[in-house]
């Protein structure tokens, strides 16, 4: 059933055109990290930021810190490279990190080698995860872009906070989408995407992953060895929870189409990490 799902997404997206996701009309939520020296910042409210969206200045209705609940799919490589200690690291971290999630939310896994598992859909029941995570072993080669596509369809735009957390310790050689397909879908999505990579000393990076994040406003975190996954997915966790989410109906910028956001503090110093825009579908 799960790779029979994976492959319904991925002829979804047919040949010609790149996947195309349902951007909502009304209300635009915005995730917005905000850090100074590298620490959370916090206790901000709606008038220390000013978005503009395609340059124009939007009023902000409601802000919102770590109290907003997430779910989160985990989207993990378990192609042959990932085995032994490497393995046994990585389940460890994903069942911290799913111990770290709260009481509703949800949690959906993912897993990928040479084809695209969907192993639990999203579900308030953790245990199920966790034994799904258990069952999983490793084989085959890489389809890291099919993996992220198809938990990005996981779910539609609506008014839940989605995190999509991939996994990866090698470049991706199996994919049937583009990088550029995978990038216009996430753009569309209302998900941030943190990517967790473990690659070797003399390892090339996969750009596709830090780009990716980079498209969501999410972020990358590496792992020199598998004794960091722990703390590279309570890392995520951690940023996850200290976000604000703006939220606002544009004026004056209700145009179909790219719309261009730029965040900022005002009378505050810190550094600001959110997506780069959305997309308006009418």
């Amino acid at each position: 059933m799960s790779a029979l799902l994976a492959s319904a997404l991925l002829a979804s997206a047919g040949a010609q055109a790149p996947p195309v996701f349902r951007a909502e009309v009304g209300t635009v939520r915005v995730e917005v990290s905000v850090t100074r020296n590298d620490a959370p910042l916090g206790g901000l409210i709606a008038s220390d930021f000013e978005l503009r969206d395609n340059g124009r200045p939007q009023e902000l209705q409601l802000v919102l810190e770590e109290k907003a609940p997430v779910d989160a799919a985990l989207v993990l490589d378990m192609s042959q490279s990932v085995s032994g200690p490497k393995l046994d690291a990585l389940k460890d971290a994903a069942r911290v990190f799913l111990d770290g999630l709260r009481e509703g939310e949800q949690a959906a896994l993912v897993a990928f080698r040479e084809e695209v598992l969907l192993l639990e859909p999203f579900t308030p029941d953790r245990a199920r995860v966790r034994r799904a995570l258990d069952r999983t072993q490793p084989r085959g080669s890489t389809a890291l872009r099919d993996a992220v596509y198809s938990a990005l369809r996981l779910r539609e735009p609506g008014p839940r906070r989605t995190a999509v957390v991939v996994f990866s310790d090698g470049i991706d050689s199996m994919s049937w989408l583009t990088p550029s397909e995978v990038l216009e879908a996430a753009s569309r999505s209302q998900a941030i995407v943190y990517g967790v990579a473990a690659r070797g000393r003399h390892e090339r990076e996969e750009p596709f992953l830090r780009n990716l994040v980079r498209a969501t406003g999410g972020r990358l975190f590496e792992a020199e060895s598998e004794r960091h996954l722990r703390e590279r997915f309570v890392d995520v966790l951690a940023d996850i929870r200290t976000r604000y989410v703006l939220s606002f109906t544009p004026g004056g910028a209700d145009t179909a189409g790219w719309h261009a956001l730029a965040v900022r503090l005002r009378r505050v110093r810190g550094d600001v990490l959110a997506r780069s825009g959305y997309w308006r579908d009418q």
